[in-house]
């Protein structure tokens, strides 16, 4: 399939994927409901602060399940590396002369000191402690002292690999040395031709932000897969535009998304749907266990039945444990299409990148932190409970409660 021909189905898949939730909203917007699971679900407090499942977690879940790494657009040259620190495991990510993404321990093989911390372009990368010297495919090149290591086969000393790959713009690894090679079509399922209708691979760096967050990573990434908190967290800034509790759900295995409902949706129930403005695609997504992917747009609503896929803005939001069960850090990252490249809307991007930014770490994290210190405290049989209406809370720790219990 030609370029053009892939950029009009990716336009027709998101027009679609919309037209659907668009229908969906405006039913709950009109009937003042919103999306619902079975039954309340009981949530023991431990899942949020015990040392045990914390520990759990990373043995299980961040070094071994794939992980959104980054992005194609940020290690765009031969040369590139980029560094992925996951649960205290430093992975140092390079792409060859040939192209290729390779990843590997972010260690070298004579005493085991970190190579790098930059993410930085160079043919090479040399240990700063003795200078062992390797290249873009992890080869052992440079070995001062040679004679010192007689008996030692050099073509064995390369940096230790691990599983990588790069697919339609995302690179994924998994930090196990062990661990069997990364297949993303059959990992994201049925979540795959989405996914690549969003053209993540012309995709350009925003801003770059890391939040440290007193708050289990699970608490803090909760926030993002419900609106019943809207009206009483959000007063002045989402609730302003977006109704309280009111969302529609969708999963694909352990991979999430939801979208919430805007206020003017309330004046289309009484409206023909050939009356109603394109909504252009938008929705919080989780592509499990750790990476909320936010795709939004500069207007929320457009007039006329055109392109505005070259308006789209790109949130990936990667929670990840930091050392206890109570703080986490969570990388707030915000990309464009590379064709919107002049200095006005770049600051549109930016300025929108800032707010959501102030959003997130000033009422979501900050009421996270005040939460963490009460799960710290209460007893151990204490339940919390997830509603009917918090059903994407629901499947996200069901399947992360199916990958503990194994």
């Amino acid at each position: 399939m030609n370029t053009v021909d892939h950029l009009t189905n990716s336009r027709e898949m998101q027009r679609a994927q919309m037209q659907n939730l668009t229908r969906r909203m405006v039913a709950h917007a009109k009937n003042k409901t919103t999306d619902f699971a079975e039954d309340p679900l009981p949530v023991p407090v431990g899942v949020y602060s015990d040392a045990d499942r914390a520990e759990a977690e990373i043995s299980k879940i961040f070094l071994k399940v794939p992980l959104v790494a980054g992005l194609s657009c940020d290690m765009p040259d031969k040369g590139s590396r980029m560094v992925f620190e996951v649960a205290g495991r430093s992975i140092l990510i390079m792409r060859g002369k040939d192209n290729k993404v390779r990843a590997f321990l972010n260690a070298c093989r004579h005493r085991g000191v970190r190579l790098t911390e930059e993410c930085t372009t160079a043919t090479r990368i040399t240990c700063p402690f003795h200078g062992w010297t390797y290249d873009l495919e992890g080869k052992l090149i440079g070995l001062p002292g040679k004679a010192a290591f007689d008996g030692l086969k050099q073509g064995e000393l390369g940096l230790t690999a691990v599983p990588v790959v790069e697919w339609n713009g995302l690179i994924l690894v998994r930090a196990d040395p062990d661990g069997k090679p990364i297949d993303a079509e059959e990992y994201f399922g049925e979540l795959s031709p989405l996914l690549r209708s969003l053209n993540l691979e012309n995709l350009a760096p925003v801003k770059k932000h890391k939040e440290k967050v007193a708050a289990n990573w699970k608490f803090a990434q909760d926030t993002f897969f419900e609106g019943y908190h809207f009206s009483s967290l959000h007063p002045e800034t989402i609730s302003a535009s977006s109704i309280n509790n009111s969302l529609v759900h969708d999963s694909w295995g352990p991979h999430q998304r939801v979208m919430m409902s805007y206020k003017f949706f309330e004046e289309w129930g009484n409206l023909p749907e050939e009356e109603w403005d394109e909504v252009p695609y938008q929705g919080i997504h989780l592509l499990f266990p750790n990476t909320i992917l936010y795709v939004g747009n500069l207007e929320a609503l457009v007039k006329d039945k055109g392109d505005h896929t070259d308006r789209q803005i790109f949130g990936f939001w990667r929670g990840f444990p930091d050392g206890e069960a109570n703080r986490s850090y969570t990388l707030l990252e915000t990309y464009r299409p590379a064709s919107q490249s002049d200095p006005e809307t770049i600051k549109e991007y930016t300025d929108v990148t800032d707010f959501i930014i102030q959003v997130i770490t000033t009422e979501d994290y900050a009421l996270c932190e005040q939460g963490q210190k009460n799960l710290q405290t209460l007893p151990r049989n204490t339940n919390l409970y997830f509603g009917r209406n918090e059903c994407a809370l629901q499947s996200i720790h069901g399947a992360l409660n199916e990958l503990i219990d194994q």
